[in-house]
């Protein structure tokens, strides 16, 4: 099947052009597969690819695309389909055994209730360990009727082997040309720093709006600089860049049009003062402290994107030393991070989701931040942390 043939759902695929080319020729010559990996660092892509694959296989039109007309990919788009299953990590640690027992393992033995196909998605598969994994290798390896697995990964490594065996690995390119092209011309930046910030805002429009903000590339400063003096700090050390690092977060997204400088927010204030009753006052005072709170926890969010970008940078170096990092002005970073190992790496990838998981569940976010470096500190450098 050409690629000029390929379902219109497919046209998601746009920037990953191989991707579609494969997923097209499978659709065409019916043999698609029992269970994919599609792994990379293009998240975004490779869950667009995933929706995209499920629609083709539900789709009574063959996966036309059409989510105006077509309530079959109206309702995968939407996550709604009662025969396609997309699911994420339900806690910080991983999937639980009772998620993948209750949603995957149990409603994979159901007769599909309007297409001929059941579709499971499993984000961040690499959050699949011991008994939850064992459990889902049994349904991969005989799956019931005409069911079909979709999991999403940042590297096969990160993943069981024996999930990695049952499935075909499909890689994805860290960022479309096209994506990067588009935020260099919006941005007014360069390639390289398009690449790096897409790999940490996969939209378009955030990654310019994070090039074009000051502050918000002084977090990245800092957090380049901890990385790079990583194994020079000691336990100080590494608490006293947390806050270098959770400081410069907590301003990063106070700053461009419509802030105000101190001039303008005690003239503001006096005014409030003079025209409000105490309590309207409080409520305004209150409002104002949880917009604070969230621009912290969303500048600290980013911080914690940034570094899991550079570890992936690291754990790609070690599976080939010869591939160019997203993050290219942070080269030699990349290289001595990677010089751990890919188990350390890896290591260190987890403390980067365990914090992004704890703060989106309302853990205080300069508390995580010390606690992921610290945990950096520990996996990436054992030798200086006795």
């Amino acid at each position: 099947m050409s690629e000029t043939a390929a379902p219109p759902c497919l046209s998601a695929l746009d920037g990953q052009p191989r991707v579609r080319r494969f997923l097209a020729d499978a659709l065409g010559q019916e043999r698609v597969g029992t269970a994919y990996l599609f792994c990379g660092t293009a998240g975004e892509e490779a869950h667009r690819a995933a929706v995209a694959l499920a629609q083709a296989l539900v789709c009574p039109r063959g996966g036309c695309g059409d989510t105006a007309s077509c309530d079959d990919c109206r309702l995968v788009a939407a996550g709604d389909h009662p025969d396609v299953t997309i699911l994420s990590p339900d806690s910080a640690t991983g999937y639980r055994i009772e998620q993948v027992r209750d949603e995957v393992i149990a409603r994979a033995q159901k007769t599909p209730v309007r297409s001929s196909a059941k579709v499971f998605v499993l984000e961040r598969a690499d959050q699949l360990r011991g008994v939850s994994a064992n459990a889902l290798l049994k349904t991969i390896e005989e799956p019931p009727g005409d069911t079909h697995f979709i999991l999403c990964a940042p590297a096969p490594d990160l993943v069981l082997p024996t999930i990695v065996s049952r499935c075909q690995v499909v890689p994805f390119a860290s960022a479309a040309a096209s994506a990067v092209a588009e935020v260099a011309a919006v941005a007014g930046a360069s390639q390289a720093e398009a690449a790096w910030a897409l790999s940490v805002c996969p939209a378009a429009a955030d990654a310019a709006a994070l090039l074009a903000s000051a502050s918000r590339r002084a977090v990245r400063d800092a957090v380049l600089d901890t990385l790079g003096r990583l194994g020079s700090l000691d336990g100080w050390g590494i608490l006293q860049a947390a806050d270098t690092v959770a400081e410069a977060a907590a301003v990063s997204f106070s700053d461009g049009e419509g802030a105000m400088t101190d001039g303008e927010r005690e003239e503001r204030d006096r005014l409030l003062e003079e025209y409000l009753t105490r309590g309207a006052l409080k409520a305004v005072k209150e409002q104002e402290r949880r917009e604070d709170a969230a621009k912290e926890r969303s500048g600290i969010m980013e911080a914690v994107a940034i570094c899991e970008s550079v570890l992936r940078d690291a754990f790609v170096a070690t599976q080939d030393r010869a591939a160019a990092p997203v993050n290219a002005d942070a080269a030699p970073i990349v290289e001595a991070l990677a010089a751990a190992g890919a188990e350390r790496v890896a290591a260190a990838c987890e403390a980067a989701e365990r914090a992004a998981a704890d703060i989106a569940h309302n853990v205080t976010p300069r508390l995580a931040v010390e606690a992921m470096l610290l945990a950096f500190k520990e996996a990436l450098c054992p030798a200086s942390s006795r």
